[in-house]
């Protein structure tokens, strides 16, 4: 009885155990189907004698930044708060999905503390023995009476919990080599009131060895024009660089609220 006992306690002082990672995935592309659908690009996912690379950081967005221009991608994320989880769940939750690199993060948020009333079997047994007199003589007796019941024992927990998070993530190489090799979004609203113009698009991630990246375009350069021509917003800008020909293309920026050329060579 004491053992039974004693791991019903530490099963509620430990709470459930579970794998947050895997609970709360939420996947943006199922690789499993992905990889070899798109002829122009090649999807590197975890084998089965590889381990992934986990990084923990306190910045995810900055470190994806870091490796997105290595031409990593997110396939997919978990998020959840409660008691803080070792690493290997998402190491584990990067194996199920064909995860390579994932970037972790865990804040402290607060202490809870709950008590919860333990009812526990409590079955006791008296024997009791004595001497009866009757008109018959005299006798001896003894016999047991059982009474069962249940115990309440208080259990006060303090479980420290953590907002956490975790990016899946594989490489994504291109068959063919980038013309120019960027990703790009539209301004912002106040991008644009910064810049004071209404066109343009932004640099998101310069890729490492590609034309942007020895052109020495950085994250955050504004592109107003290719080669004189003004570049209205990312959906334009797909149709420009389609008619593109050449070995260099001169791109307008603004970087810092400052205007330059910067040339790109494509070969």
């Amino acid at each position: 009885m004491r053992l039974i006992t004693l791991l019903i306690v530490c099963c509620v002082l430990s709470g459930c155990a579970g794998n947050g990672y895997k609970k709360f995935y939420v996947p943006y592309v199922d690789l499993a189907t992905e990889v070899g659908k798109h002829k122009d690009i090649r999807v590197e996912v975890l084998q089965p004698d590889q381990e992934p690379q986990i990084i923990e950081t306190n910045d995810l967005d900055r470190e994806y930044q870091n490796y997105a221009a290595k031409y990593y991608s997110i396939v997919g994320y978990s998020s959840f708060n409660g008691e803080y989880e070792d690493k290997q769940n998402a190491i584990k939750q990067a194996k199920r999905v064909g995860a390579t690199l994932v970037l972790v993060k865990s804040e402290y948020t607060n202490t809870q503390t709950s008590t919860t009333a333990l009812q526990l079997p409590n079955t006791q047994t008296n024997y009791h023995s004595g001497s009866v007199y009757g008109s018959g003589g005299f006798a001896n007796y003894s016999g047991t009476t059982t009474t069962s019941g249940t115990t309440s024992i208080p259990i006060t927990t303090h479980q420290r919990r953590f907002d956490q998070a975790a990016w899946f993530l594989v490489k994504v190489l291109p068959i063919t080599p980038y013309k120019f090799g960027f990703e790009m979004r539209d301004l912002s609203n106040q991008e644009r009131a910064d810049a004071e113009r209404n066109t343009g698009i932004v640099v998101k991630t310069v890729f490492e060895d590609a034309p942007m990246f020895y052109a020495n375009a950085f994250r955050g350069d504004i592109i107003i024009a290719v080669n004189g021509i003004q570049v209205k917003n990312a959906a334009q800008w797909d149709q420009l660089i389609d008619g593109i020909t050449g070995k260099s293309s001169t791109l307008t920026i603004l970087r810092n609220g400052v205007q330059k050329d910067i040339v790109v060579q494509h070969d």
